[in-house]
């Protein structure tokens, strides 16, 4: 089949990703064990991803060191402190370092970070070009493809129209847009969800798939509180309190052929209906595709 459609490694074991014939993975370490078991169960995914012809993505980072004391998806590439810069920018190359022999098709990193703080920042726009170019830099020497998935948490650089007119300029960088993220950046930053994604939709390289419910963002929302990425499900709407028409929103994907990864947890109605709804999304993919 087709190998845009897939699923990230955290709620899914590779034999059964494997069982049901996806054939695109997102590895992604998780939090759900210790790191060393965590790294472990990443690298085996890899290596039968490579095994079993499925094309993967890495999200970044894999390798956490005891140097780096902060959650391991935080990202300071844009912090006004140079030391918090500098140790993201670290932390990126000693993963590119031991992934450079993997045949990932992309990477995926968490770039701008939170912040709601810093209104007054002086030359912003050469700041922030000088972190793409370090972030493309990199990517260049370590012969990767990077994508920065669209987040609208830091108050200098959430404008979703700056980031793909600003982005894909870099040889080895492009945007990835995230569902939820840019639901939640809706509400945060104020636009219309659905339009903004009217627009993403065609200039982005790939999807994060996942959903919530309520008007709240993040931890002000209780759904996201308790239950973190929410699984898409083929009958969730707008009219019953869900972030977007699911249905809608996963056809729009399709019809742009690009990497489609669900990146959801399991916690809401448990994994029974986290099967029924993955395996849903995959009976209309393979009919539509």
């Amino acid at each position: 089949m087709n190998s845009n459609f897939g699923v990230n490694n955290v709620n899914l074991s590779i034999e059964e990703i494997i069982d049901r014939k996806i054939k695109r993975v997102e590895v992604c370490l998780g939090s759900r064990c210790e790191y060393e078991v965590c790294l472990a169960n990443a690298l085996d995914t890899i290596k039968k991803c490579e095994t079993n012809d499925i094309e993967y993505s890495i999200h970044l980072p894999l390798y956490i060191f005891d140097w780096y004391e902060y959650d391991y998806l935080d990202a300071f590439y844009l912090s006004k402190d140079d030391g918090l810069r500098e140790i993201s920018f670290k932390l990126l190359e000693e993963n590119l370092k031991r992934i450079e022999k993997m045949n990932a098709e992309y990477l995926v990193i968490h770039f701008p970070g939170v912040n709601h703080n810093d209104t007054e920042f002086d030359n912003f726009n050469e700041f922030l070009n000088e972190s793409l170019k370090r972030v493309n830099d990199l990517a260049i020497r370590y012969n990767s493809k990077i994508l920065l998935e669209y987040f609208g948490s830091n108050i200098m650089f959430n404008d979703y129209d700056e980031w793909i007119e600003k982005i894909p300029k870099y040889s080895n960088l492009d945007v990835l847009v995230d569902t939820g993220h840019l639901y939640f950046a809706s509400k945060l930053v104020g636009f219309n969800f659905e339009e903004a994604f009217e627009i993403l939709k065609k200039e982005v390289f790939a999807f994060h798939f996942w959903t919530t419910k309520g008007q709240e963002y993040y931890m002000n929302n209780k759904y996201y509180k308790r239950y973190h990425h929410i699984i898409p499900n083929l009958n969730q709407r707008k009219e019953d309190n869900w972030a977007f028409n699911t249905e809608v929103i996963f056809n729009q994907m399709i019809e742009e052929n690009k990497p489609i990864i669900i990146e959801a947890s399991n916690f809401y109605k448990g994994h029974e209906y986290f099967i029924e709804s993955l395996d849903g999304m995959l009976s209309a993919y393979e009919k539509l595709k």
